[in-house]
């Protein structure tokens, strides 16, 4: 038990070296990816690797310093209990959509296109408990809408 533990907490204190490190050095950070699945209300079941950004040093610093993103990547932000997310677009170099999704794992807003670089605030006007970034247009493109459908084990829990 004891050699798990400490297996799992040499885990987390590298990635939190590598997330700091890099936010230092003004690069791209990448986290471990997980599939997830968005239902569409046009019957469509798209799948995604997402990052996971699920704790403060891996949301502050999110896709910024990137480059380019493929159509089926993502980062999925996700926070303890339900919270108003603010998002921006600070040393973020791609427009992105953001899909504001709720506890129950329905998207209640998204932000198409957001402008790369803006220090504009981003936000669903309400509590959320996850937002999920997409290369921007892609919620056009593969008509994702508000009341679709996130599947991912974070919303399972709730």
């Amino acid at each position: 038990m004891i050699r798990v533990l400490a297996k799992y907490l040499a885990a987390v204190l590298m990635a939190a070296l590598a997330v700091s490190s890099a936010a230092l050095a003004d690069e791209p950070v990448y986290l471990p990816a997980e599939p997830l699945v968005i239902e569409t209300a046009g019957g469509k079941t798209l799948t995604f690797n997402a990052e996971i950004a699920d704790d403060d040093a891996k949301r502050s610093h999110g896709m910024m310093f990137r480059r380019k993103m493929q159509d089926s990547e993502a980062m999925l932000f996700v926070w303890p209990a339900p919270y108003e997310a603010a998002m921006w677009m600070r040393n973020t170099y791609i427009p992105l959509d953001m899909l504001f999704i709720a506890p129950d794992g329905r998207i209640v807003h998204i932000a198409h296109e957001t402008v790369p670089h803006s220090l504009d605030v981003i936000s669903a006007g309400q509590k959320v408990l996850a937002v999920l970034e997409i290369k921007g247009g892609g919620s056009a493109r593969l008509r994702i809408v508000e009341g679709d459908l996130v599947q991912h084990r974070v919303f399972a829990a709730q």
